[in-house]
């Protein structure tokens, strides 16, 4: 073979390698969400019975959940020592991608001679669960304050049985 066709065979590899990495795919008309959307022919069901709420703040609310659908029991350990716990009322609204639920916080601990217990919040969220099988949404406490929140994968989804 010659150093000329060999020249001729390397340029010719170089310019299709170039060539692949450089084309553009596809274009796709799908809208983008800043979540993937849900499907809608499902159910949810709450997966695992023991998440972690992420809030913005930097507080981690832990839930125990009582059955497929919500309920249960959310602690978190909050400023000062404290820890914080109350029951879970509410959880995925039926035929939806929906949360909605509340938890009545009350004390469960607190830093020996301390002092009065700082006011025992009540916070409520509500949210959404995406294609991801994880949940965000936003919760208000009591005293009127805000925050994001995000939960990891722990919901699935189940066929929905056909209307009869």
């Amino acid at each position: 073979m010659s150093l000329k066709t060999v020249a001729v065979r390397s340029f010719a590899a170089a310019f299709v390698s170039a060539a692949s990495l450089t084309a553009a795919g596809p274009a796709h008309a799908d809208p983008v969400a800043p979540f993937p959307l849900a499907p809608n022919d499902c159910d949810w069901i709450i997966f695992n019975t023991d998440d972690v709420i992420q809030q913005d703040n930097g507080l981690q609310v832990h839930v125990s959940w009582a059955g497929m659908d919500g309920g249960g029991t959310g602690s978190y350990r909050g400023a000062q020592g404290y820890d914080w716990s109350g029951p879970v009322d509410g959880g995925i609204v039926k035929g939806t991608n929906n949360l909605d639920f509340t938890i009545a916080f009350h004390e469960q601990a607190g830093p020996y001679n301390q002092g009065p217990s700082p006011h025992a919040p009540t916070n409520h969220y509500t949210g959404t669960i995406d294609n991801e099988t994880s949940a965000h949404g936003t919760t208000v406490n009591d005293s009127g304050v805000s925050n994001a929140w995000t939960m990891a994968g722990d919901f699935r989804c189940i066929a929905r049985a056909p209307a009869s």
